[in-house]
């Protein structure tokens, strides 16, 4: 949280350049790989948005690696992580649905990549292994992705590999650690989320 505020406060150059490729690259990142009849074929199941939020963000990272700034990496990770795991917030809100998806598939390339471990408490490793462990992991998933989007088939079939619904009607991951996570996390999401922070003030940043 410090590191994020001193950005935000102190390098507003620094977070201008994250937010170009954290959102306006998530927006360039949609009209990727469509035609005017992509969607339409591609949501035989009903949950094409379920992907398609995934496949804006992770085209703006992919744009960025494929250009990459090595001053931008490690806060470009951080936003990242914060992004994926702020985003189980939204399980239950069905209106946001497909961002919540999308949390779930990057979640499972950080847990994978080794980024993220979560054992009664959250670790993260943010050393230049697991950055190219991620970002290999983001490379092969988007290329995948894009190949589904090309071929028009069923967004279910890619979101299966990394969610499925559970008797409630609501998505879970399909790796038991980035379950337990979002399990976890939504608990304790439902007990202290709409808690203030009262210890740090704007005015001791500024």
């Amino acid at each position: 949280i410090d590191e994020e505020r001193d950005i935000l406060f102190h390098r507003p150059d620094l977070w201008h350049r994250i937010y170009e490729v954290g959102t306006i690259g998530h927006e360039y990142g949609h009209i990727l790989w469509m035609d005017e009849g992509t969607e339409t074929r591609m949501n035989r199941s009903g949950v094409f948005k379920n992907i398609e939020e995934f496949k804006a963000t992770t085209g703006g990272l992919v744009a960025f690696f494929m250009h990459e700034d090595a001053t931008l990496k490690r806060a470009l990770l951080s936003d990242t992580i914060k992004r994926s795991v702020g985003l189980i917030a939204w399980m239950k809100t069905s209106e946001v649905e497909p961002y919540y998806c999308e949390g779930l598939i990057h979640l499972s390339g950080l847990f994978e990549s080794g980024v993220l471990r979560f054992d009664e408490t959250l670790s993260i490793d943010q050393s230049d292994t697991a950055y190219e462990k991620l970002k290999s992991w983001y490379l092969q998933t988007y290329t995948d992705l894009a190949k589904h989007y090309l071929a028009q088939n069923d967004a279910k079939i890619f979101l299966d590999r990394f969610a499925s619904q559970n008797a409630e009607g609501l998505y879970m991951p399909c790796r038991t650690d980035v379950k337990r996570f979002v399990e976890y996390y939504w608990h304790l999401h439902q007990t202290i989320g709409r808690q203030i922070d009262e210890q740090s003030k704007r005015s001791d940043w500024l």
